[in-house]
């Protein structure tokens, strides 16, 4: 997945920007639309549904369910675990 992105952005003409506009804040507008363009081709969307039980504060930036079954699972891991030195 970052070949790609990577070799798009080698062959990005980042050169151009200088010879097009003399306005800093347009070259920077040229930029940003090379990377917008680049990481919408090769970067995955993915949709977050909210579901009814979700708490409030648990907004579609923050809801990432298998980060939160992670933390459970190594949470719950590390309660069982035995040995005394490692949960000091």
């Amino acid at each position: 997945m970052l070949i790609p992105l990577n070799n798009e952005f080698l062959a990005a003409p980042w050169n151009t920007a200088f010879m097009l506009y003399d306005n800093i804040d347009d070259v920077l507008e040229f930029y940003y639309e090379l990377l917008k363009i680049g990481m919408e081709t090769h970067i995955p969307k993915r949709t977050i549904n909210k579901r009814k039980k979700d708490k409030p504060w648990m907004t579609g930036y923050i809801i990432c369910r298998h980060l939160l079954l992670l933390r459970n699972r190594l949470n719950g891991a590390f309660n069982k675990c035995l040995r005394l030195e490692v949960k000091q």
